[in-house]
C-alpha cells in the first residue's frame, strides 16, 4: 500500500513539474522483478532512463542523494553487478547546473522486486 502512495506522489510530481515546464523523465528496469537462482539473494538488472530539459542526469540507489550509480546526459542505461536486493529503489535525479540532490529534483524512481523459485523459503533451517 506504501508503494501505491509513493507512485501516486511521483505521477503528481511530474505532471506538476511538466505543467511548470520543468525537467521530467523516466526510469525503467529489466528484469522487474528479477527471477534469482535458488539460494540467491542479489541478481543483476539493467536501468535504463530518458529525460527532456536536462543536460545531466544521475541515477542513485536509495535515496535522492544516496550511492552514485551512473552520471549522464538525458539518457542513458546502465547494468547493475549482482547487488541488487528485493525492495531496492533507484532515483532519477535532474543535476543539470549543479542542481542539489533533492526529492524536488527526483524525474523518476522504480522499486525493484526479486523473485525466488516456488517453494523457496525465505527462512533456512540448520540441518542437524
Amino acid at each position: 500500500m506504501k508503494w501505491i502512495a509513493e507512485r501516486t506522489w511521483v505521477a503528481y510530481m511530474k505532471a506538476g513539474r511538466f505543467l511548470l515546464g520543468r525537467s521530467g523523465g523516466s526510469i525503467t528496469a529489466s528484469p522487474n522483478p528479477i527471477k534469482l537462482p535458488r539460494g540467491y539473494v542479489a541478481g543483476v538488472m539493467t536501468l535504463s532512463w530518458t529525460s527532456k530539459r536536462t543536460e545531466v542526469v544521475d541515477v542513485h540507489v536509495g535515496a535522492p542523494d544516496g550511492v552514485l550509480l551512473s552520471r549522464t546526459g538525458p539518457s542513458g542505461r546502465a547494468t547493475t553487478g549482482e547487488w541488487v536486493r528485493d525492495g531496492m529503489i533507484f532515483y532519477l535525479q535532474d543535476v543539470s547546473g549543479g542542481l542539489p540532490l533533492t526529492s524536488a529534483n527526483t524525474l523518476d524512481k522504480i522499486r525493484v522486486l526479486t523473485a525466488q523459485p516456488e517453494g523457496l523459503s525465505d527462512h533456512f533451517s540448520e540441518v542437524p
